[in-house]
């Protein structure tokens, strides 16, 4: 799996995204600042030399996220234990411009779509947790908001921030659990980093994988929970992610280590309260919401009074399946399965359906339902009694025997 810009490739250095090595990059870079405390001619030199290295490595990922988070890394650094280093920090910034420019990175220093996406992902990932405070389900965040939130031509599989994607995915118990820790170990950390040389390494360490994981998804749940689901990952991959993750938990349980600060948590503890009651109560009719049952996750308009469920075959997924409904006015008052039904358990206990593509099998010989079918296949033969529109694309002469064998009332060309 490569990821490529403007012909040229990315380095991943073993990951399967480049800017989660960027993220491994930058958390290492602070250990060998370090070195430049010792104030030794020898130690110095190393930390230069590794340094500089880690510098050529991160201009080859082409990542801006890791640029931005190193530029923010040197700036902490300085202003927490490196005042009287800025000259080294100027020396090895000349020799990042010039990896940079013998790498071609600088040519990916924009501002473009990618970037401004993140915006909107990150709105509609907020709307979608105030509408779901338990949770949509693990790997459903992205593909829910791209289907019914993002605007056209903004597909995400996650919602490009590893902290949001668990809140939204896991609900506000998990997610509140794990954002109180990451804010404890932020807090007992920077009371605490002049006790050692290691403590500011780990401290800056920390806040370099907690602004990469919340400018890309770092920390990809569905990865590190599901790894079998993406076949397409290699050992290596999957190795280097779970590596970060371990990283990032041990750095917090070392910055937490020690007396427990109760004046650090108590206002942290209180802050995450008040936030969660807040966007969850301002959220409970925004649209979408996920209804759950059985193993399926059903989305719909959190306003509708009355549902018609819809379902799917393999051939549409969530966003083209709710963009087909849209087209035809059949939105409004739907719930849909986040997931192809070809593969299901027989229909949900409802009593009006809409069923696209080859799920419209489910329509023969069920009594007492009401189903709307959309692009049957050709051969389809059902109950006339039980289906009361059929839509077929205009064009499409594969579909005049079922024009034929259905009155006008009930097929509707689209």
């Amino acid at each position: 799996m490569e990821f490529t810009y403007d012909g040229l490739v990315r380095c991943g250095f073993g990951f399967y995204n480049p800017n989660h090595a960027a993220a491994l990059i930058c958390a290492i870079l602070p250990f060998t600042w370090i070195l430049f405390l010792y104030e030794k001619l020898w130690t110095v030199v190393v930390g230069g030399v590794l340094s500089a290295l880690l510098f050529v490595a991160l201009s080859y990922t082409y990542s801006r996220s890791g640029l931005l988070v190193c530029a923010l890394e040197i700036v902490l650094f300085i202003a927490l234990r490196g005042r009287k280093y800025w000259k080294l920090f100027l020396i090895l910034g000349v020799v990042l411009v010039i990896a940079l420019l013998f790498s071609e990175g600088w040519k990916r220093l924009t501002f473009d779509s990618s970037a401004l996406n993140r915006l909107d992902i990150w709105r509609a990932g907020i709307l979608l947790f105030a509408a779901n405070p338990m949770g949509v389900g693990l790997g459903n965040s992205g593909e829910i908001i791209g289907a019914f939130t993002l605007p056209e031509g903004i597909d995400c599989r996650t919602l490009i921030n590893s902290h949001l994607t668990l809140l939204c995915e896991f609900g506000f118990i998990a997610g509140f659990v794990w954002i109180v820790l990451i804010l404890y170990a932020l807090g007992s950390g920077m009371s605490s980093f002049k006790r050692s040389k290691f403590k500011t390494a780990a401290l800056i360490s920390f806040c370099s994988l907690l602004v990469s994981s919340s400018l890309s998804t770092v920390f990809d749940w569905e990865v590190l929970i599901n790894p079998s689901k993406f076949e397409y990952l290699t050992n290596m991959n999957l190795f280097c992610s779970y590596i970060v993750f371990f990283i990032f938990c041990a750095l917090v349980v070392y910055l937490s280590w020690g007396r427990f600060r109760s004046k650090i948590f108590i206002p942290i503890f209180a802050a995450c309260v008040f936030a969660t009651i807040l966007s969850t109560s301002s959220g409970r009719r925004i649209f979408p919401k996920v209804d759950r049952e059985k193993e399926y996750i059903f989305v719909r308009d959190s306003d509708a009074s009355e549902y018609c469920t819809a379902l799917f075959d393999d051939d549409f997924d969530l966003k083209s399946a709710v963009g087909l409904l849209k087209k035809l006015g059949l939105f409004d008052g739907v719930r849909i399965c986040s997931a192809s039904w070809q593969s299901g358990f027989g229909l949900p206990r409802v009593e009006k359906f809409i069923l696209i593509g080859s799920c419209s099998e489910f329509a023969s010989g069920d009594k007492g339902l009401d189903f709307i079918l959309i692009n049957p296949p050709v051969y389809f033969r059902g109950r006339n009694k039980n289906i009361s529109k059929i839509y077929v694309p205009r064009w499409d002469s594969r579909y005049d025997r079922i024009r034929d064998n259905f009155s006008e009332e009930i097929v509707e060309n689209f």
